[in-house]
């Protein structure tokens, strides 16, 4: 953050009113800082409720300010979880200025009231509201319909990626006992794979699969890439398993757990395929979404969940806002001639730095404007993970330049020109590393 913004955004409540809360799940801490910076009156709390926003919360005030001017009053607010979040919309659905304070701030600066790092409600309060005026603050802003949806649906898709990644993992792990050899021929998350345990789970039960049956059957499932040769594999791996043997009772309660993980699997995936299409609906009527997946390699659900997580394009000046928004910034570690290695901070958005890293992962095999940083990057020296990472800043940056312009991805071909000899010359020196090797 530039100190010329950081003054701005002083001077934007530099004669106002602070109120800082820090919020928890039952009741709310609050502490009023004058315009002189200056504590009024003593802490006070009210509770999470109707009553306490409306009444409580003004009464206490009241003690102390005589003018309710909400143009002269902000409320500053940890963004903690998110049990801020009723207070925030309340308030400014009343037309008051709120601004959030990240936990990460308040973290880093509990021990400057009093020289410690102890922790208590009435010091919070007081920590968030003097942050707030120094500046480390966002503004709290209520967006449109069609946003507030968009952001929901992606984080509800988020979760259930990951809860599907878990289901996948639990699925392996009993196949694994009782037939490891199966991980080996078949991927427990594809519909092959889960069509075959629905119907046999141990080795004994692939000992008298018949193959021309159940052939064609996986065939119209996998789409042409599985049939005999995979059953007649699944059938000779069967008579040699190290698996488990199970016997009466085991085998039915091992049927019961794995059935219960395949239709959590089943019911996971039929949701966020609905998400999906509801998703590349609501971001279709934003201005970049076409912009977006004009760059090839960037899907529609990718598009859509980036567009959901910066909400809108056109409020970034500079793609490094994007950058640290993501916790994608650099931080240095420098003390007079001692220069570190720098690294992404990882302080902030990580659904958005997960989403970035995917964009940039498919991009950099496609478009000309990442893949000239990424090859130069790995003729250098070869790091995979790293370089696609440092290649976010040009795709954030073309992303930014297209918005800007309001226009589609278009190939140059001076670009194209560039690729071709960087490619040539990565291939030199890769076959040159093999040999040393």
């Amino acid at each position: 953050m530039s100190y010329k913004y950081l003054q701005q955004k002083r001077e934007y409540i530099m004669d106002k009113i602070v109120i800082g809360i820090d919020p928890s799940k039952h009741h709310h801490q609050a502490l009023i800082l004058g315009p002189d910076r200056l504590q009024i009156g003593k802490t006070f709390s009210f509770r999470h409720s109707s009553e306490g926003f409306q009444i409580k919360l003004w009464n206490y005030i009241q003690k102390y300010i005589d003018d309710l001017d909400k143009s002269n009053i902000v409320f500053a607010i940890e963004a903690s979880t998110d049990v801020w979040q009723n207070l925030a919309y309340y308030l400014v659905r009343s037309g008051h200025l709120v601004v959030l304070v990240s936990p990460r701030i308040t973290w880093s600066s509990r021990r400057l009231p009093d020289q410690s790092y102890s922790k208590t409600d009435p010091k919070d309060a007081l920590v968030i509201a003097q942050a707030a005026c120094s500046g480390y603050y966002s503004v709290f802003k209520i967006h449109t319909e069609n946003q507030e949806a968009l952001r929901t649906l992606a984080i509800t898709y988020s979760k259930l990626k990951k809860n599907l990644t878990q289901t996948k993992a639990r699925i392996r792990s009993v196949v694994s006992k009782y037939f490891p050899e199966f991980i080996s021929i078949l991927s427990p998350g594809t519909d092959t794979a889960g069509y075959l345990l629905r119907h046999y789970l141990h080795a004994e039960d692939y000992h008298n699969l018949d193959v021309q049956k159940e052939a064609p059957v996986i065939l119209k499932i996998s789409k042409q890439q599985h049939g005999v040769d995979t059953l007649v594999k699944l059938k000779k791996a069967a008579q040699k398993t190290i698996g488990i043997p199970r016997s009466g009772t085991e085998i039915e309660i091992d049927r019961i757990v794995l059935d219960a993980w395949l239709n959590t699997h089943d019911t996971i995936k039929s949701q966020l395929d609905v998400i999906e299409k509801r998703l590349h609906a609501l971001a279709g009527q934003t201005d970049y979404f076409h912009i977006l997946t004009s760059l090839k390699g960037i899907s529609s659900t990718l598009a859509a969940l980036f567009i959901a997580e910066v909400v809108d394009l056109y409020r970034y000046d500079h793609y490094k806002q994007i950058q640290k928004l993501a916790g994608l910034d650099i931080q240095m570690s420098q003390s007079g001639s001692y220069r570190g290695r720098g690294k992404i901070s990882h302080m902030g958005n990580r659904r958005l730095r997960w989403i970035i890293y995917l964009m940039t992962r498919e991009t950099v095999k496609y478009i000309p404007e990442v893949q000239i940083k990424y090859l130069k990057r790995q003729i250098k020296r070869v790091n995979y993970t790293k370089n696609v990472i440092a290649c976010t800043s040009p795709l954030l940056q073309l992303i930014m330049a297209l918005v800007r312009d309001r226009r589609v991805y278009g190939y140059r071909e001076e670009s194209i020109a560039q690729i071709v000899q960087l490619k040539n010359k990565y291939e030199k020196e890769r076959k040159k590393r093999s040999r040393v090797a």
